[in-house]
C-alpha cells in the first residue's frame, strides 16, 4: 500500500520544495513581453533598441522580478551560467535547463552547468505552451533545487 500525505502535508512540502528552488531566466525578444503586458511599451522598445536583456526570476510568491540586466544575448547566457556557478557552489543540488525554441544554445549552457560542483542530478528539457506564449521562441531557463 503506498503512502498519501494528506492535503495539509502535501501542501508543506510543496511549499518547503519552492523554498529551496531558485529560476532563472532570460528572452530572445522583449516583443513578447511587451504583447503580454509584462512590460511597458516604453521601456520594451528602448530595452530592443538597446538589445537589453533582462535576467528574470520568480520570488517564493510566484512573481517575477528583474534579477539583472545586460547588454546583448550571449552575455545574457554567460550571465546565467555566471548565476547558476555562484548558486551551485553553496549546496548538493538538482538542476534543470530548459528553453523554448532555442535548443542549441541552451545545451551549450546545460553541458557547462551540468558538470559544475554540486550538481547531483540534471535535466534537459523544453517549456510548456503557457510559458512559450508569454516569452516567444528564444527562452533559455534554469531551476535550481537544493537538496
Amino acid at each position: 500500500m503506498r503512502d498519501t500525505l494528506s492535503f495539509q502535508s502535501a501542501l508543506e512540502r510543496a511549499r518547503d520544495i519552492i523554498g529551496n528552488m531558485d529560476i532563472y531566466f532570460v528572452v530572445a525578444t522583449l516583443d513578447y513581453l511587451k504583447k503580454g503586458g509584462r512590460i511597458g511599451y516604453v521601456a520594451g522598445t528602448i530595452g530592443e533598441i538597446m538589445q537589453i536583456k533582462p535576467i528574470i526570476s520568480i520570488n517564493e510568491e510566484g512573481k517575477h522580478y528583474t534579477y539583472d540586466k545586460v547588454r546583448g544575448r550571449k552575455k545574457s547566457i554567460l550571465r546565467l551560467f555566471e548565476i547558476a556557478s555562484k548558486r551551485l557552489s553553496e549546496k548538493n543540488s538538482t538542476v534543470a535547463v530548459m528553453h523554448g525554441g532555442a535548443a542549441e544554445e541552451s545545451w551549450e549552457l546545460f553541458s557547462k552547468i551540468k558538470a559544475l560542483p554540486n550538481v547531483k542530478k540534471s535535466y534537459f528539457g523544453q517549456v510548456g505552451p503557457v510559458i512559450g506564449v508569454h516569452t516567444g521562441p528564444g527562452l533559455i531557463g534554469f531551476c535550481i533545487c537544493k537538496v
